[in-house]
């Protein structure tokens, strides 16, 4: 644990140098899961991440560990661009509610297994959700369109009053 926690905060001090706007993950190998405290005080504008893959032959995927975490993670992450990736299965271990409860965007431009039907309730910043229509079409073809209702869960918008629905498109987050 002690070599975990040495490599989270070496990992933690180059993030804090270089990630104050942008941060590209073109060809990263993720051979361990991450320790989620590697993104402790981050701000990271877009993070982008390609060239993830999950298939019989090759697998490299960005997730997290499990471990219970007594500490807030400050990290502020506002878009996450995924692309150029292949059988992806967008849940908590990808997207750790802890390191992006500020997710603000996400652009997908990749295959999807699938979406955890409880994934957007944990990120509560989230108002923006991109698909390559391809992809979009294939994946609700698979899996269907349950995890959808996360997304505006809580809102409640009458669409036959244009009042009521311009007043409430300006508060969705």
């Amino acid at each position: 644990t002690s070599s975990l926690t040495t490599t989270s905060s070496k990992i933690n001090s180059l993030l804090q140098l270089h990630t104050r706007f942008h941060f590209y993950m073109f060809k990263c190998r993720f051979p361990l899961k991450l320790c989620p405290h590697v993104f402790n005080g981050t701000f990271i504008g877009t993070y982008e991440i390609a060239n993830l893959v999950d298939t019989f032959y090759k697998t490299n995927l960005m997730k997290f560990s499990n471990e219970s975490i007594q500490t807030d993670i400050n990290s502020k992450i506002s878009l996450l661009d995924i692309y150029k990736s292949e059988n992806i299965a967008l849940d908590t271990s990808f997207l750790n509610p802890l390191v992006f409860k500020q997710l603000k965007e996400i652009l997908i431009d990749c295959s999807l297994t699938t979406v955890s039907i409880d994934l957007f309730t944990s990120l509560p910043s989230l108002h923006k959700v991109t698909f390559n229509t391809l992809h979009f079409r294939r994946l609700i073809h698979l899996k269907g369109i349950e995890w959808i209702k996360g997304i505006n869960r809580g809102l409640r918008v009458n669409l036959s009053d244009l009042d009521d629905f311009i007043k409430n498109s300006k508060s969705v987050k």
